[in-house]
């Protein structure tokens, strides 16, 4: 946490009320009824501060409101919060950051979306086969930024993470680290995905998107093969962003399982 954010939460922390006034509202629903209806902005930082540590998914969206909140304290209380929680909310943190104007919650904000996606050393176990890196998504969606990318990384990383046998490498790997981790984990295929999402195409009430991945050796780089991932929904009304991430979010998962199928063809 940097010093001017500390030390402006550690002055909030002057202005909040008694521990003992707040002793009651333990509960999840008891937190996030009070960063949701509280009149007193200092019941709602502290809601929020507390909901940081309370290990509870159900958190995340209130949380995520609490970013629109009109005092500044409570945004920046939220964001902090969401960062610690580290259950999700990129997403909801992303669009708030380009929409917040007060520098120090911008600064929140950042910090929070680094800690989200802060990616651990690989871990490698005697289950692992396939260790995987994916390479920067080539967006031809219309949106600005690194959304689309994110979004591809993280749905690809959940995925690997709920598989036993496949292995994420950080995003920072250079070539050198790769070699030397594989090198030490000899029957470890290592695999490197490209992915490109094309742009959404509405045509009555039916959204597509394709979603093609390229599959390289790591970390040398030689093509094994291409997957095309076409993805409809039917009835849709109008453009929908959130549908979209739903069908990006699918094809992602799908690449991911279909590791196996191209790494078996490395050597």
């Amino acid at each position: 946490m940097s010093r001017r954010l500390y030390s402006i939460l550690l002055a909030v922390s002057v202005l909040l009320l008694s521990p003992t006034l707040f002793a009651k509202a333990t509960s999840t629903g008891k937190l996030i009824r009070s960063l949701q209806t509280s009149d007193d902005f200092r019941v709602r930082t502290q809601a929020a501060l507390s909901l940081g540590g309370s290990k509870s998914s159900d958190a995340v969206e209130p949380l995520c409101n609490a970013l629109e909140d009109e005092n500044t304290t409570v945004r920046t209380a939220a964001a902090a919060a969401i960062g610690r929680l580290h259950l999700g909310g990129d997403s909801c943190l992303e669009r708030r950051r380009k929409a917040e104007k007060n520098a120090t919650v911008k600064t929140a904000i950042k910090k929070a979306i680094d800690v989200l996606r802060a990616e651990p050393e690989p871990d490698f176990t005697s289950e692992t086969r396939f260790y995987v890196a994916i390479g920067k998504t080539t967006d031809n969606t219309g949106r600005s930024g690194d959304e689309v990318n994110n979004l591809v990384r993280k749905s690809m990383r959940e995925t690997a993470e709920s598989s036993n046998n496949i292995l994420m490498a950080p995003a920072s790997e250079t070539t050198t680290q790769a070699k030397k981790r594989l090198s030490a984990h000899k029957g470890v295929k290592g695999l490197y995905l490209l992915p490109r999402v094309g742009a959404p195409q509405y045509t009555d009430k039916n959204l597509k998107i394709r979603i093609e991945v390229a599959y390289f050796t790591y970390p040398s780089k030689a093509l094994l093969g291409m997957l095309g991932i076409p993805l409809s929904a039917q009835g849709v009304r109008g453009k929908s962003r959130d549908i979209e991430d739903q069908l990006i979010e699918a094809a992602s998962e799908r690449a991911i399982e279909k590791v196996p199928s191209f790494g078996s063809d490395v050597q």
